[in-house]
């Protein structure tokens, strides 16, 4: 495989598909191919991930942080030094205020969002619009 994507979206631990095991099974995967390209999302958490890139929203960098979701000024710093700690890139969604990308090098971008217009699909799964 070229890249693997691991998201947790329930609520509470050890209930979906991501449990401890497989986070084990990533881990190991991880240190025997580092060149292999791994995200994780953890709607819960990402504390105790192996080190993999990690996706998160402000609210989550914030859990992860142990500390209330950073300002605008700190999120990029909150990300970077995420970055570097675990060696492996970070990225962080801003809502309308667009994307923090972070890698372990130390380099840090933000990307803003493009403007709304219209109804959207808060799911993606096109079955659920609500007007901007």
């Amino acid at each position: 495989m070229d890249a693997l994507a691991i998201m947790d979206q329930v609520d509470l631990a050890e209930t979906g598909v991501v449990t401890r095991r497989v986070l084990d099974a990533v881990g190991e995967i991880a240190t025997g191919r580092p060149e292999l390209r791994i995200l994780a999302d953890s709607r819960r958490s990402l504390r105790g991930y192996p080190p993999v890139s990690l996706k998160m929203n402000r609210a989550e960098l914030g859990m992860l942080l142990d500390e209330t979701p950073p300002g605008p000024d700190a999120d990029q710093a909150a990300a970077q030094a995420l970055a570097r700690r675990g060696g492996r890139d970070v990225v962080v969604t801003l809502a309308e205020q667009g994307l923090i990308g972070a890698g372990s090098g130390g380099e840090v971008t933000h990307l803003p969002a493009l403007p709304i217009r219209g109804p959207i699909d808060i799911v993606g799964a096109g079955d659920r619009s609500r007007p901007i």
